[in-house]
């Protein structure tokens, strides 16, 4: 009986003694998991990033001011979803959504990204946040395409041609044959969709109509001035712009083919143009032939995008002129950015 009473109870003890081995082990394993984590996979917190440190960090990069500051700025890009989903920010009018969001991983001085971006970084940890502004010069830079134009005489096809691969380009999605859009000037068009792949808009603008955009920082107003022989000729103007610091067009050029009037700069204000006389087997030629819209010309549009492009306004003259640039947003332009540090390894 003794015997088994010692065997007994040491039976009932047994799957505690399992239980509690099983726990430590995987209490262990945790530990060392979240050892792993944080300070493997995420870089060790107290490491200070330096030249030659691999980093990963989430950001967002926007115009005029940082994207949560006083001065409106405005977001072109972002990896975080939650910022890039929020109606809460302004975004830029050239800003395209993407798939997925996530953090980058760079390696500091390499001289994969903008070196301001990079030596941001420089001495910040694991869970820093660290904000910079990257001036013009030291950013995105491409040739300086601005000029002034008058604001009437713009025209556009009744009938539009292009490729499909232009379509999505300017309306984000693929044609869909037999439907109705609202296009980038506002008036509504019939998509056709023919049996060689390309796209014909069928535009439905009244004469003497008028159609507000949506664009940016401002609301850009076109005015059908005619519709004859084929072709909707228009006036645009803007409204509800907002200025850039008070600076004025003289801060920024000295004079533009002799034009007098004074400008005063805008938040950049995004307007569709077509170019009657593009060759799509030179891609996005001048305007030679156009009144007053010689020079203005997408020296970067890709021969799918063809005659359509945007450009730019980002002055307004005292006399309804515009100034105008056909580069992207994002080049010639101070750049802020808000940085955070993911890890450093």
């Amino acid at each position: 009986m003794v015997d088994d009473e010692d065997i007994k109870p040491r039976k009932e003890r047994e799957p505690i003694s399992l239980v509690c081995l099983v726990v430590l082990i995987v209490a262990s394993v945790a530990v060392i998991g979240a050892f792993v984590n944080d300070n493997i996979l995420n870089g060790d917190n107290d490491a200070e990033a330096a030249s030659g440190s691999t980093v990963e960090v989430d950001y967002t990069g926007a115009f005029y001011d940082y994207y949560d500051g006083e001065g409106n700025g405005a977001i072109f890009q972002t990896t975080v979803k939650d910022i890039a989903d929020s109606t809460s920010y302004i975004h830029s009018a050239g800003y395209v959504e993407v798939s997925s969001y996530s953090a980058i991983e760079f390696t500091v001085g390499s001289g994969n990204y903008l070196s301001g971006f990079e030596n941001a970084v420089i001495g910040k940890k694991a869970g820093d946040t660290v904000k910079v502004v990257i001036p013009a010069g030291q950013g995105y830079n491409a040739a300086d395409t601005t000029k002034t134009i008058a604001n009437n005489g713009f025209e556009v096809p009744v009938q539009q041609k292009m490729s499909a691969a232009e379509y999505k380009t300017l309306y984000g999605e693929d044609a869909t044959d037999g439907t109705s859009i609202k296009t980038l000037y506002g008036w509504d068009a019939n998509v056709t969709k023919n049996a060689d792949g390309t796209i014909i808009l069928t535009n439905m603008a009244s004469n003497g109509g008028d159609y507000d955009i949506e664009s940016g920082f401002a609301t850009v107003k076109i005015h059908v001035d005619s519709i004859n022989a084929g072709k909707i000729k228009y006036t645009l103007s803007v409204t509800d712009s907002v200025a850039v610091d008070g600076k004025t067009y003289s801060d920024f050029h000295d004079s533009f083919d002799g034009n007098t009037a004074e400008y005063s700069a805008v938040k950049m204000v995004r307007v569709p143009m077509y170019d009657s006389t593009a060759s799509k087997d030179t891609g996005n030629v001048a305007l030679k032939d156009v009144p007053h819209l010689a020079d203005m010309y997408d020296s970067t549009a890709s021969k799918d995008t063809g005659n359509s492009f945007f450009a730019y306004i980002i002055g307004l003259g005292n006399d309804g002129s515009f100034e105008y640039r056909t580069v992207e947003e994002k080049y010639n332009i101070d750049l802020y950015f808000t940085i955070k540090v993911v890890s450093v390894s």
